[in-house]
């Protein structure tokens, strides 16, 4: 998508307010640099192949923002998967195999449209309409064995680790439509574009996705429906975390210090807390990260909240009324 030049004017000016300094050119929150890469691009900050989501948009460098199609893709296909038809699961599922009346499992997989595999062709078919026809890595001679009724299985696999990474950048990006470079430019803000540029660096690799899930760990939480109907990107909703705050005056002003952010997120029947590191009082950032790290990990760790809106201008509201929370580690497996 082609990018708005005004709002490319409005970033630069609010680069120029952040830090007294001129903005040449775009400056990247990701690898926290001045360049325009291969082109910006008007990206989305939630991936646009969930099917029921913001589609809030902020400029971006479109070599920064295409690597992260990978995790993406994770993320879309997790969410969208009480959404897919037949079709669509087999497509996607891994070790896919299809059992005749022999018993014996056979693999079977989908061909590009350019490629002739030595394999014959079985047409899936329910309620006598077909729903997909795979390659099945068997000869012609013993297609008979799959005539009438067979068994067809695969599995879907997800990893949490490429979960959390597409979580975090959306949160990093949500972060600076609301608060611009404020937050890019703030210590926290630093810290999470480093490990994000760290993936881009790094191609996407296994390693770097692993390592930003270990440095944040259980960092998106999944909301019962009744908590809130709120979507950081459509009401500028956030929500600070403390170890205690009694919500009798705003924390802010009486100097309390946070741990840790967050965002919201709806996509489709799911509501995410994505949660990320900060200090309010701009804390050496060990320590914030030590405190987060506990929060986010020990079982049970009870902690407060409050809800806080970004205005128009930056400048952030406060609620009086916390919440009591309770994040509940999740088990770090595929």
């Amino acid at each position: 998508m082609s990018i708005n030049p005004d709002e490319l004017t409005r970033l630069k000016s609010d680069f120029q307010q952040v830090t007294g300094n001129n903005c040449p050119t775009f400056y990247c929150p990701i690898l926290n640099e001045f360049g325009e890469g291969s082109g910006l691009i008007d990206g989305h900050i939630l991936p646009r192949c969930v099917r029921s989501a913001s589609r809030a948009t902020v400029i971006q460098r479109a070599d920064v923002d295409n690597p992260f199609g990978l995790t993406e893709a994770g993320l879309s296909n997790f969410l969208n998967k009480p959404l897919f038809d037949l079709e669509e699961l087999y497509r996607l599922s891994k070790r896919l195999t299809v059992t005749g009346k022999d018993g014996i499992p056979v693999p079977a997989f989908f061909a590009s449209p350019k490629s002739s595999p030595p394999y014959p062709m079985i047409a899936l078919s329910k309620g006598g309409e077909t729903i997909a026809s795979p390659h099945i890595k068997t000869t012609k001679e013993k297609m008979d064995d799959f005539r009438g009724e067979v068994d067809v299985e695969g599995e879907l696999v997800f990893s949490p680790s490429a979960l959390a990474v597409s979580l975090v950048k959306s949160a990093h990006l949500a972060l600076f439509k609301l608060m611009g470079y404020r937050w890019v430019l703030d210590p926290a803000g630093q810290y999470v574009g480093s490990s994000l540029a760290n993936i881009v660096r790094n191609r996407v690799s296994r390693e770097a996705v692993k390592n930003l899930s270990d440095q944040l760990p259980n960092c998106f939480n999944w909301l019962k429906e009744e908590t809130s109907s709120e979507d950081t990107l459509s009401s500028r909703m956030i929500v600070f975390h403390f170890d205690e705050y009694d919500g009798s005056e705003n924390p802010f002003q009486q100097g309390m210090e946070t741990w840790g952010l967050s965002c919201q997120f709806r996509m489709n029947e799911h509501l995410f807390l994505v949660t990320l590191p900060f200090s309010s009082n701009r804390q050496a950032g060990d320590v914030v990260l030590n405190r987060y790290r506990r929060f986010m990990t020990e079982e049970g760790m009870r902690h407060s909240a409050c809800v806080g809106r970004v205005r128009l201008d930056g400048e952030i509201e406060v609620s009086k009324e916390p919440r009591n929370v309770t994040l509940q580690p999740r088990p770090q497996k595929s």
